[in-house]
């Protein structure tokens, strides 16, 4: 479980494997993007993939799963975070 406090562009990789689930909370100060590498699946609303790009004071709550498959990641989001 992390929180991160989003200031510039971010792009998150992982250097090794491993099995479980990783919780990001991320607070943007600003409007900036939040990516994953080539390895990550994101995963799609409505046929539209998530993106982790907002505004000011907005927060994102993301689900980070792996299974121990190298770069076979999913990333999940929720939505309509308030705190």
């Amino acid at each position: 479980y992390q929180k991160i406090a989003v200031s510039e562009n971010t792009l998150f990789t992982f250097s090794n494997a491993f099995i479980g689930t990783i919780t990001l909370v991320i607070n943007y100060s600003d409007a900036y993007t939040v990516g994953f590498d080539a390895g990550y699946t994101i995963l799609e609303e409505g046929g539209i993939e998530l993106s982790f790009t907002e505004t000011s004071a907005a927060v994102d709550i993301l689900k980070v799963m792996h299974l121990g498959t190298a770069n076979n990641y999913v990333v999940g989001v929720m939505l309509d975070v308030k705190d």
